[in-house]
């Protein structure tokens, strides 16, 4: 029978030919589905096949007065696609995939280093199967056939294809990535993030490695990865100038910062004004606001996963950077070549030495008996990472950092009377930061299966601390002191145990656990007050506690046709707080995903997440003096449940259109009473809270150029963001802090040639609300000293929280970058840029000045950052 079906297909076939007449075909290096219109062309006859199912490869074929069969043999080889007859058609289909035979796997890393290459798509063009490689560089791609033509991008890379025959059922791969360093190589690598866009059911995902961050506008030449994402729409940066970040009408706390899968709580200098994350020691950041992978779990807006460099496995390499306010130095290479490696980037500011000389002029002008000033800030970061490769299927890597700021202000007096001398001095020092230490080692047990178990102890520490001193000879010698100190400390001790298992070219999975201890001890006070050789000491402990926190989780990827995916996973969360009570939340997570053509696809997703500590803010800026608390008492873990559904299209490769809508309801949301202040200062902190609900509506637009020497993205967010709590505002709804209801970002990058390269970043945005009174009252005669004002103040009369939106806020950055090569392979690179470039002062708040007779109270609006220029220069080696 089968023999019949044969020869009927090749007389029908050769019928056809015979009415088609010959075909000639020269072609060098086109696709498929070229060739296969320039034979449709030639003969005349239909070709029927689904464009996704004809291979996106190249081909050199010639052929002279070839029969159609002849034709369709030569061009369809090793694709798996075969062909019939129907009705005087020609039908292509791909043979269907009942279950894979073959896997290929094995590491991806950069050439000059040997570092990870984290979120290389690595496909396989006959069969149309696709990975990436995750956080390690590690890759698994089962596919169906003897033989594959593998396709690896990632951006910033060359792209790289690799023939493969004779495939045997476990097959290594590894892959090494050569660095673009021209500017046509960077026209053709494109971007990463648009391809995961059309390939993965994930909603809302970013990744960016240090090459994006750099090409991002800086204040202070210091390139900074929140400001980067300060860009994004449905970010908003929060006050003007800082290193907030305001997700999806989310609070700062609600983002989760991690550090090689260590949780940072502080992860700003200067107040807030730079990150703590020194760019030269960073690998890739993967930044999820819409959808999460289960298992990220802890926070209910974002998660920002911070991977670090591992170092380079055979030389050595590093840089230094000296800028206006700060230098950095970060070196790296082999300790034993192609087996262990060491990486060590230091950052610090230099504010203090620069403000040396203007305090000594400043005292050194006033009189001596008046009080001198005392001021200086300084902060540093410390990396540290050593790698060792045991083989090539396990590996250790062992991590350190600090990072710490030191603010010191106050004054001194000296007072001389004859022979007597008087001293007195009032000096503040805040002192906070970040010390992590960890160990991760990572192995892969099977082609398929990849896992990895990381130890960590972190410690977040913040101490405000002051000191009044006074001294005087003539009263005997006298010597007395008062010192006061308040500590805000988080101790972790951490393990997580993650597995990636490629089960089959459509499913992905992958599971673990984490477990935390935590410590906390949010407010430690301590006195101690010395008179001569008397001293007298009190501490106080408020809130500390010791719960436990575990996190169970799976998710599976399936991609189940070349149409539809899904990821859908489950989180177990617990938190077992020692006399409180115990929660166990049941998490769940699904995102799907339909491509009806290439360039089209829809996506909807949901997710429920859980928050089990949280930061207590008095005022807009997330400060170190800020405590973080547990939940305890009656207080429950904040929830949310988030729905999102987006739309994604390519134009030619070159342009990606983007419109993404989202739903949040969040609950158990925690904030400081309105009448917070009026309870005794020995009041438990649980009962100056009050809980509440929030409801979060938007929609975030984009439209992004990844191909070229110019490329970029416009986008437009808009937001709706309320809040309502039982005891605050009268049990009323009212926006929030951040309610910015538009919000619109251009952001361009020209790669002019080798040696420059311009970036600029423009931001417009709805003002932030603030609470401003509507009336404002004299009082009567005599009540003043009753209600505690001055004489001159009026009382206020306020009718709801956040009434008032502040002035618009736009702002342009513009940036250049200078690569100038040497020799010996050193290449100096200079940085200028403009923060603020046309001085927009725009308005950050509103304060009460004072009382003017006659018109009541006067408000003053408050501005803060002028244009900033700023040049550094970075020498590599």
């Amino acid at each position: 029978m089968r023999n019949r079906l044969a020869l009927l297909l090749i007389l029908t076939l050769a019928a056809v030919a015979s009415a088609a007449g010959r075909i000639t075909i020269n072609v060098n290096s086109q696709p498929i589905k070229e060739v296969l219109k320039e034979v449709k062309a030639q003969s005349g006859i239909n070709l029927i096949y689904i464009t996704s199912d004809i291979p996106d490869r190249k081909i050199t074929l010639h052929l002279e007065d070839a029969t159609l069969k002849e034709c369709l043999d030569a061009i369809l080889k090793d694709t798996r696609v075969t062909y019939s007859v129907k009705d005087n058609n020609i039908i292509l289909r791909r043979e269907a995939v009942l279950s894979p035979k073959r896997v290929i796997s094995g590491f991806v890393r950069e050439e000059e280093s040997g570092e990870a290459a984290i979120g290389a798509i690595v496909r396989d063009a006959n069969s149309g199967a696709f990975t990436t490689s995750n956080s390690n560089g590690f890759y698994s791609l089962p596919v169906t056939s003897s033989e594959a033509d593998i396709n690896v991008t990632l951006t910033g890379y060359t792209p790289m294809s690799i023939r493969l025959d004779s495939l045997k059922l476990d097959n290594r791969l590894d892959i090494t990535l050569t660095p673009s360093g021209k500017l046509d190589e960077v026209i053709i690598v494109g971007d990463k993030n648009s391809e995961l866009t059309f390939e993965s059911p994930v909603i809302g995902n970013l990744s960016m490695n240090r090459y994006s961050i750099t090409s991002t506008p800086t204040l202070f030449g210091e390139s900074d990865i929140i400001k980067s994402l300060q860009f994004q729409p449905g970010v908003i940066p929060g006050v003007e100038g800082f290193s907030g970040l305001q997700v999806h009408g989310g609070s700062d706390d609600q983002n989760m910062y991690l550090l090689d899968n260590v949780p940072l709580y502080q992860v700003n200098h200067l107040a807030g004004m730079l990150s703590s994350f020194n760019t030269d020691a960073i690998n890739n950041v993967d930044f999820y606001k819409s959808s999460f992978p289960s298992r990220y779990d802890g926070r209910l807006s974002s998660i920002i996963d911070i991977r670090t460099r591992d170092g380079n496995l055979t030389r050595r390499q590093g840089s230094w950077k000296i800028g206006l306010t700060s230098g950095s130095f970060n070196i790296e290479g082999p300790i034993i070549k192609n087996r262990m490696t060491y990486t060590i980037s230091v950052r610090r500011s230099w504010f203090d030495l620069l403000s040396i000389p203007g305090i000594a002029i400043y005292n050194a002008a006033i009189n001596e008996n008046k009080s001198k000033i005392v001021s200086r800030y300084a902060f540093t970061d410390f990396n540290a990472k050593t790698t060792y490769h045991f083989n090539d299927r396990s590996r250790l890597h062992l991590m350190v950092y600090y990072g710490n700021d030191f603010f010191k202000g106050g004054t001194k007096r000296k007072h001389r009377h004859d022979k007597d001398l008087e001293e007195s001095s009032d000096i503040s020092t805040l002192d906070w930061g970040s010390f992590i230490v960890s160990a991760n080692w990572n192995h892969v047990y099977t082609p398929q299966l990849f896992g990895e178990i990381s130890m960590s102890f972190s410690r977040y520490n913040s101490m405000l601390k002051r000191k009044m001193k006074y001294k005087n000879t003539f009263l005997n010698d006298l010597i007395s002191s008062t010192t006061s100190k308040i500590h805000n400390r988080i101790d972790d001790y951490s393990l997580r145990v993650n597995y990636d298992w490629q089960l089959t070219h459509s499913h992905h999975l992958n599971f673990g656990v984490n477990y935390t201890y935590h410590v906390f001890t949010p407010y430690l006070t301590e006195f101690i007050r010395k008179v001569n050789h008397n001293t007298n000491t009190s501490t106080t402990l408020q809130y500390g506690s010791h719960p436990h926190e575990m996190n169970l989780y799976i998710d599976d990827e399936w991609y189940i046709n070349r149409h539809w995916a899904i990821l859908a996973g489950v989180s177990l969360s617990s938190w077992i707080n020692p006399g409180n009570k115990d929660y166990l939340k049941l998490n769940p997570r699904v995102s799907a995903m339909y491509r009806p053509i290439p360039s089209l696809c829809v996506k909807a997703s949901f997710t429920q997440l859980s928050q089990y500590n949280h930061q207590l803010r008095e005022t807009a800026l997330s400060l170190p003096t800020d405590m973080w608390i547990p939940i305890a008492g009656d207080f429950k873990p904040q929830k949310s449940r988030k729905a999102s559904i987006g739309a994604y299209y390519n134009i030619n490769n070159r342009y990606t259109l983007s419109m993404e809508a989202y739903y949040k309801r969040m609950y158990n949301l925690i904030d400081y009473r309105d009448d917070y202040y009026y309870y005794p200062s020995n009041t438990i902190i649980y009962e100056k809270l009050a809980v509440g609900d929030g409801k979060v509506r938007g929609i975030d637009m984009s439209v992004r150029k990844t191909f070229g020497n110019i490329t970029g993205h416009i986008s437009y967010s808009m937001l709706w963001n309320e809040r309502r709590f039982e005891n605050k505002n009268n049990g009323q709804k009212f926006p929030s802090a951040y309610d910015n209801r538009h919000k619109a970002n251009i952001v361009a990058n020209w790669r002019i040639n080798d040696r420059w390269e311009i970036n600029a970043g423009w931001t417009i945005m709805s003002g932030n609300r603030i609470t401003l009174p509507t009336k404002s009252y004299n009082p009567l005669p005599g009540t003043n000293e009753i209600i505690g004002s001055r004489k001159d103040e009026t009382i206020d009369y306020i009718t709801s929280i956040n009434n008032y939106r502040l002035p618009a806020y736009h702002r342009l950055d513009i940036g250049a970058n200078l690569h100038i090569k040497g020799a010996n392979g050193k290449e100096g690179v200079w940085n200028f840029s403009l923060y603020n470039a046309y001085c927009n002062m725009n308005v950050i708040a509103i304060r009460k000045q004072q009382y003017a007779p006659g018109k009541g109270a006067v408000y003053e609006k408050l501005r803060m950052i002028p244009l900033i220029p700023s040049v550094s220069y970075t020498l590599k080696f």
